[in-house]
């Protein structure tokens, strides 16, 4: 198994697995209670939305998916959204902290990490790391930044302007100038061990939204 998480009310566990799946299961009893089926890779992690009644799981088919969790959804489940358009493994994916988990975001081995919306699996942002892998990408608690790690042993951090967080029904614009890096943490090639320092990092390059 790649990852565990538990949903935010402790009563389910979901996993995910080297073998094409993520699967919930009852916490208590550890019964199995669903399969979900339908990446063509491993699937690298898998987590609950805040309001339990979704899952997402990031594969190295370069998809991430998001999937019904509610309880009376057959046991035998098919994604509800494909978020496509990473053209190498997707390494992680989370929800937003807002009670309906309306977006997503995930990071790449092809130097990225994207925001989704999370009901349609459009794109609408991408926040470009350069040629390393962005192994981990996550919300902060009031979803106006995103933390990203990177195999070039830095982290980063990202300020989204309130605009990315629309409602699916407008339009959804995106400058350059308003999504960038306002941070980098960098630890030591020799010693990463070493406290990190927060230092500038300019804007990077971004692509306008899709639409």
């Amino acid at each position: 198994m790649s990852s565990a998480s538990f949903s935010p009310d402790g009563t389910r566990i979901v996993t995910a697995s080297d073998d094409n799946t993520a699967r919930v299961w009852d916490s208590s009893s550890g019964r199995a209670i669903a399969a979900l089926s339908g990446h063509e890779g491993r699937v690298e992690s898998a987590s609950f939305s805040p309001d339990g009644t979704r899952i997402v799981t990031a594969s190295e088919d370069h998809t991430a998916r998001v999937w019904d969790a509610s309880p009376n959804t057959p046991d035998d489940r098919r994604a509800i959204a494909t978020l496509s358009g990473h053209e190498s493994e997707v390494t992680s994916a989370a929800f937003s902290p807002d009670p309906d988990g309306t977006r997503i975001v995930t990071a790449s081995g092809d130097g990225t990490a994207r925001v989704w919306d999370a009901g349609s699996g459009r794109e609408i942002a991408a926040l470009r790391e350069r040629e390393y892998t962005v192994t981990s990408a996550a919300f902060s608690p009031d979803g106006a930044r995103i933390v990203t790690a990177s195999e070039d042993n830095t982290a980063r951090v990202w300020a989204l302007d309130p605009i990315v967080f629309a409602s699916a029904g407008e339009q959804v614009r995106m400058a350059c100038d308003r999504l960038r890096a306002i941070g980098m943490i960098n630890f030591s090639d020799a010693d990463r061990q070493r406290f990190p320092i927060l230092r500038d990092e300019p804007a990077s390059p971004c692509p306008a939204a899709r639409r």
